[in-house]
């Protein structure tokens, strides 16, 4: 029941804000894959950076639409969606610390 309310919710506002209704069943699968990368113990590191950038954007487009078209009250859930992702990426860092090394080159004698 729960499940059918909040698909009902996003259902409406999506198309409230002009997007297609493909584009929302393109976004639910994409939104899945990200979560299983991001389930993925120890593996897919890249990947997961992709993924916190992809869901990054996914938000601002969220709040920018949101924004435009209904109104500032309307962008509170992309605002704590932004916090919460932001929260999780600096924990992923700190699990996982980028390490961004200079490979020295190689002379040639």
């Amino acid at each position: 029941m729960a499940y059918q309310i909040v698909f009902v919710g996003v259902w409406d506002i999506s198309l409230q804000l002009g997007y297609p209704a493909y584009f929302i069943y393109v976004l639910g699968v994409a939104k899945i894959l990200d979560i299983a990368v991001l389930l993925t113990p120890n593996r897919f590191l890249r990947s997961k950076e992709w993924v916190f950038a992809g869901v990054f954007f996914d938000i601002a487009f969220v709040f920018c639409s949101k924004l435009s078209a209904i109104g500032g009250a309307a962008t509170v859930d992309a605002v704590i969606a932004f916090i919460m992702v932001a929260v999780t990426y600096i924990m992923f860092r700190k699990v996982y610390p980028a390490s961004y090394k200079t490979v020295a080159p190689e002379t040639v004698s």
